[in-house]
């Protein structure tokens, strides 16, 4: 049998609120864009063909809406000065600039909608006469797609306490029969923005794109990136021991992504930049990866990327008072402008992030913690004198008591001189503790840091994925995928 080479379906979804309505009436900035341009060039500046790239996106539609605003016709409405629809013109225009010198988009504005990705992944055009690209079901190439949108979910009626999982997209369905399986009504009683299913992509609907794919070619293997909120909702069905059952989908060749679990918000970025960028590297020969390899690596990748978000949730339950109340001063910068604690607790998230494959580390979230305590991370010299307090404000990381003429020393700035000068000044350990809160209110002393960073781990976005374990899909080498057999 011979195969044709992977396509591959990158589709920008939007809210219709946000990017469906009049020009005028739509959001300055755009969700899924960017993300498109970025990922086509990341295919492209790896080898793969304009040819097998079908895009699903609202390129030129969003241009024209920026253009329009540069004149000024829009700025009475949204208050947003037209330099700032240039300026951000120019910005999407960076970002996709390969995509649009090469054509721009095969489906744009009102094509960008939930039955146009139903259409080109089953390989069918989305009305006669059409001759855009669409995913050919007539071969046995992968098939590699991602979506980036908002996500949600709301009720199935009817369905014992279940949920339809859904992603966005700016312009509605053309069809109704896509729909008449989905358990849409409880759209109705789920508030503002849930009410709109002609413009939802469900998990049912995905569901059974895969499943007739899998009808017409059973090892024909899917890899698919679902990058918007609540996504992890819509790997759901290949968990569930009746589906599973029903469908045979342990022996379906399909490797599904989320960029969140079901009920979280997903990242700005999302796992969609690592993942596409760690492809880009497999293609390009610089690390052999499998399937599954790929998603470690751009699990790890994430993580790593995004460390801002867990030391964010670790902050907004622990902090240091004897340091927050402290104004420390580095060279060039004003006082108080840098927190050592963030510093330190960013410094120990990074040492502890997963390599690929590998799972979080939190040994240098207890050196930390005892470092602190013990009164190594900080020390304290008693009524510096003014010569004194001049040569530490040159090098930074220091708090200065005027009142005392005591200097606190943060010791990660000053390591360099500690075995010198700063040992001349006589210094004397600064234990300091670490304060649990909830809102504006203490709760007591943080006894283990490790298990406050494990809590907050557990509420941040985490990738997730699911695979038919029976079809040998998550062993399939990326560089597989890219030859003809």
């Amino acid at each position: 049998m011979v195969a044709s080479l992977p396509t591959f379906v990158l589709v920008g979804g939007e809210a219709y609120e946000l990017q469906g309505k009049a020009l005028g009436e739509r959001e300055f900035q755009h969700t899924s864009v960017p993300f498109i341009g970025s990922a086509y060039e990341a295919l492209r500046s790896a080898g793969v063909e304009r040819r097998n790239i079908i895009t699903i996106v609202q390129l030129a539609d969003y241009l024209q809406m920026l253009t329009r605003g540069e004149t000024g016709e829009f700025t009475n409405v949204t208050g947003i000065p037209p330099k700032w629809y240039t300026e951000q013109r120019e910005k999407t225009e960076i970002k996709c600039r390969r995509l649009i010198d090469e054509g721009g988009a095969n489906y744009d504005a009102s094509d960008v909608n939930p039955a146009t990705v139903w259409s080109v992944l089953l390989g069918e055009a989305i009305q006669e006469g059409d001759l855009r690209p669409v995913v050919r079901g007539d071969d046995h190439g992968a098939v590699v797609f991602g979506i980036y949108s908002h996500g949600d979910c709301h009720p199935a009626v009817g369905g014992g306490g279940a949920a339809e999982w859904f992603a966005h997209f700016p312009y509605p369905s053309r069809r109704r029969d896509m729909y008449e399986f989905v358990a849409t009504d409880g759209a109705k009683d789920a508030g503002v923005g849930k009410n709109r299913p002609e413009c939802y992509l469900y998990s049912t609907q995905l569901r059974l794109i895969f499943h007739k794919i899998f009808e017409r070619s059973p090892r024909r293997p899917i890899i698919g990136l679902l990058n918007y909120c609540s996504s992890g909702g819509n790997l759901e069905f290949m968990r569930r021991e009746h589906v599973r059952r029903h469908l045979n989908v342990d022996r379906w060749p399909l490797y599904l992504m989320s960029s969140s679990q079901a009920g979280r918000e997903s990242m700005v970025a999302g796992m969609w930049d690592a993942w596409f960028g760690q492809l880009q590297a497999a293609l390009l020969g610089r690390v052999p990866l499998t399937v599954q390899s790929l998603f470690a690596h751009a699990e790890a990748a994430y993580y790593r990327e995004n460390l801002y978000e867990l030391s964010n949730a670790v902050k907004a339950k622990v902090y240091v008072p004897r340091i927050w109340s402290s104004q420390f001063s580095f060279p060039g910068q004003k006082d108080d402008s840098s927190d050592p604690w963030h510093i330190d607790l960013t410094r120990a998230l990074m040492a502890g992030a997963p390599e690929s494959g590998g799972a979080f580390s939190y040994t240098a979230v207890a050196e930390l913690q005892f470092a602190y305590e013990a009164g190594e991370a900080y020390q304290i010299i008693r009524h510096a004198t003014p010569e004194q307090r001049a040569l530490l404000v040159r090098v930074g990381g220091v708090a200065v008591d005027r009142d005392t003429g005591d200097v606190v020393v943060w010791m990660n700035e000053h390591q360099s001189i500690q075995s010198l000068t700063l040992w001349e000044m006589h210094p004397e350990p600064y234990p300091v503790k670490l304060i649990q809160y909830s809102g504006t209110v203490e709760t007591g002393r943080c006894v283990h840091l490790v298990e406050v960073v494990q809590r907050a781990f557990s509420e941040i976005a985490q990738p997730e994925q699911v695979h038919g374990p029976e079809s040998g899909v998550a062993d399939l080498a990326i560089s597989e995928l890219f030859q003809r057999r």
